[in-house]
Formats: C-alpha cells, sequence, structure tokens
C-alpha cells in the first residue's frame, strides 16, 4: 500500500508533487554521500517512516498524516535549541526538569526564533507557493495567531483549528508527537548537520503529504493544518 502511495505522489498535482528533488545524474555522488547536509533525503525517510506508522487497516488518514508532519517539524524545532543549549552554544536552560510533563508554553527568545522560522523559509517557504497556487489567502492569519496567541503566556497548549470540524485529523497533534518523536529523532541524529535542515526536510515531506492527498484534502486545508500543527507543539514541554 505505502509503495503505490508514493508511486501516486509523483503523478498527482503535477510538478509540485516532486518538490523533493534528488540530484540528476546518479552517478555523481549527492551531497549526503559527499558528508553534506541533504534535505531531499533526509525528507523522504521522513516521510517513509510516517507513513509506515500511520497507515492501518484504512489505509492513511490524510489530515491526520500532514499534522504529523506539522508536529514533527513544531517539535524539531525545540530539539534543534536543546542541542544548542547541550553543545553550550546558549547560556540559559528554559527546559523543563526531567521526569517534569509539563504541556504549556515556554517563552524564550530562542524557541520563539525557531517558531517564526516555521512561517519562514525553513518550513513555510516550501508550502506557501503551492498553498498560494490553490487560492490560499490564510497565511496572514497564521502570523497573526502567532503574535496573538502562541506566543502568550496564557496560551493554548493544542491548535486553535479554524477549518471545517470534517479536516480535522483523527489523531491530536500531541499524540502523533508522542507516537513519532523517538523513531524521528532516530533519523535526525544520524542525518548529517540535522540541526539546519530538520525544518527544510520535514517541509518537502509535508508537501509530499498534501500533494499526495490533494484530491480528498485542499492544499489550502492541509497548509493550515500543518502551520497552526507546528506552530503549536513548537511550544510544548514533554519533559523528555
Amino acid at each position: 500500500m505505502i509503495a503505490s502511495q508514493n508511486a501516486r505522489a509523483a503523478t498527482i498535482a503535477g510538478p509540485a508533487a516532486n518538490a523533493p528533488r534528488f540530484p540528476a545524474n546518479a552517478n555523481r555522488p549527492g551531497p549526503a554521500e559527499a558528508g553534506h547536509a541533504d534535505p531531499a533525503r533526509l525528507s523522504a525517510q521522513l516521510f517513509q517512516l510516517v507513513s509506515t506508522s500511520l497507515d492501518g487497516p484504512r489505509g492513511i488518514h490524510p489530515q491526520s498524516f500532514v499534522c504529523a508532519f506539522g508536529a514533527l517539524a513544531g517539535y524539531a524545532a525545540r530539539w534543534i535549541v536543546h542541542r544548542s543549549i547541550e553543545a553550550g552554544d546558549l547560556d540559559d536552560d528554559f527546559r523543563t526538569p526531567a521526569g517534569v510533563r509539563r504541556p504549556g508554553v515556554t517563552v524564550s527568545a530562542h524557541v520563539d526564533r525557531h517558531v517564526h522560522d516555521l512561517t519562514g523559509p525553513s518550513y513555510a517557504a516550501a508550502l506557501v507557493p503551492d498553498m498560494i497556487a490553490a487560492g490560499a489567502d490564510w497565511l496572514p492569519q497564521i502570523n497573526a495567531m502567532i503574535q496573538h496567541n502562541f506566543m502568550a503566556i496564557d496560551a493554548p497548549a493544542y491548535p486553535d483549528y479554524t477549518v471545517d470540524a470534517r479536516h480535522l485529523p483523527q489523531i491530536p497533534p500531541q499524540a502523533l508527537l508522542l507516537m513519532l518523536w523517538e523513531n524521528t529523532l532516530t533519523c535526525l541524529r544520524s542525518a548529517p548537520e540535522a540541526e539546519t535542515t530538520a525544518q527544510q526536510a520535514l517541509a518537502l515531506a509535508t508537501v509530499k503529504a498534501a500533494n499526495l492527498y490533494a484530491r480528498k484534502v485542499p492544499l489550502a486545508v492541509s497548509g493550515q493544518l500543518a502551520l497552526e500543527t507546528a506552530i503549536a507543539m513548537s511550544k510544548l514541554e514533554h519533559g523528555f
């Protein structure tokens, strides 16, 4: 089933579905083979991992599929900051103590920067062109939501979805994150320079997922689900 879905991703929605591109010359070593960051290759690994994890007797639920990548992108932003703390590149340590599970908002300039990156060049830039082409006009609303909701000290722990109820994920984003993060972390830890490629790789995987199910879920809806989930999950602290 996964193989047939991956094959369909190359045909649905035309050229946009082929956003993650590998080197044209197969005989020439790609960036990853040369020991450099390769977001496209990492994105393919992440796509396969999430596909396998969420596939069931009834197939994959499209909205949950998209939200899974959003949840992972958001938490990857926190992971990048954690790595900087562990490396001694940041002086302040804002993390929840080990063993404490407090799903809430952590106010940190470092996290805020990566949250903004989720709607900037590293994540949203891969999503927005397809969404704009589909007639999406919700990006300003997303930015307003970041400023007035998720950056606030009393921000909600879950996304405030503004899409129709029939497009909500079957599994809450936080549950998706808990299900997928540990396996995803294995991919990220083994990927060259994942601190600089994680969000872009997840963005490419999100685009592929959105294009794969574009006939069932409008691209504008997938984009909004992905961004709202990414922003909200980047503000959660799970204590692991």
